[in-house]
C-alpha cells in the first residue's frame, strides 16, 4: 500500500477561519472555480466573498449546508468542502463538493478530505445517502471519488455551462454502511417550536 504523502490537517467549520484566509485561498484558486461554473460578476471580491461566509453560518444553522476549510498544522488553508443537504431532511441524503489548494493536488489530500467528510457526514450528522459529481475529463476527482468507494451510477449530460459550453458530469453515490442511522435533527419538524 503506498504512503500518503500528506501532512496532518484538520477540517474547521468555515464560519470560524479567519476572513483573510478564506479570500487568500478563493482569490489564488479562481482558476479552479471557474472551470467547474460559469462566474457572476463580483463573485470574487471580498463583499461577495464575506457574504459566502456569512451564508456558511446561516446554512448550517439551517441544516442546509455545512462547510470547512482544510487546515494544515500551519494553518493555511488548502481546501474547502461543502455538503449541501436536499431540501427534504427526511431523505437525509446530502451533495458533496470538495476543492483542494492547486498546489496540494494529486498528492492525496482529496482522497483523506473526501474519507473525512463522509465519516463526518455520516456518524455526526446522520446522513444517509451522499452524491457528488465530477466532470467526466476531471480524471483525479473520478478517481478520488472512487478510492473513497463512492458508485458511479451515471452520466448527467449537459448538465453544466462552463464558458458558454455545456459539460457532462459523472454522477456519484455513497450509501451510509450504517444505513439505520436516526439523524441528529427531530424527526417530526413540524412540531418544532419556532
Amino acid at each position: 500500500m503506498a504512503r500518503s504523502r500528506t501532512k496532518p490537517f484538520y477540517l474547521i467549520p468555515l464560519h470560524d477561519v479567519p476572513f483573510d484566509t478564506f479570500f487568500k485561498f478563493i482569490t489564488e484558486n479562481r482558476h479552479l472555480f471557474e472551470a467547474n461554473h460559469t462566474c457572476v460578476d463580483g463573485e470574487y471580491e471580498r463583499p461577495a466573498v464575506k457574504g459566502a461566509m456569512l451564508n456558511s453560518i446561516i446554512d448550517a444553522d439551517r441544516k442546509l449546508a455545512y462547510r470547512y476549510a482544510v487546515i494544515l498544522d500551519n494553518r493555511k488553508m488548502i481546501g474547502f468542502i461543502r455538503l449541501i443537504s436536499f431540501v427534504d431532511l427526511h431523505q437525509r441524503s446530502a451533495d458533496l463538493r470538495v476543492t483542494i489548494d492547486y498546489r496540494y493536488q494529486q498528492v492525496g489530500y482529496g482522497t483523506q478530505a473526501v474519507k473525512r467528510a463522509t465519516q463526518f457526514a455520516f456518524n455526526e450528522l446522520g446522513f444517509r445517502k451522499i452524491t457528488a459529481t465530477a466532470l467526466t475529463t476531471n480524471t483525479p476527482a473520478n478517481k478520488t471519488l472512487l478510492k473513497n468507494n463512492f458508485r458511479m451510477v451515471g452520466i448527467l449530460t449537459n448538465h453544466i455551462k462552463i464558458h458558454d459550453t455545456w459539460s457532462d458530469v459523472n454522477l456519484y453515490e455513497l450509501l451510509n454502511p450504517n444505513n439505520n442511522t436516526t439523524p441528529p435533527w427531530p424527526q417530526n419538524l413540524s412540531n418544532r417550536s419556532n
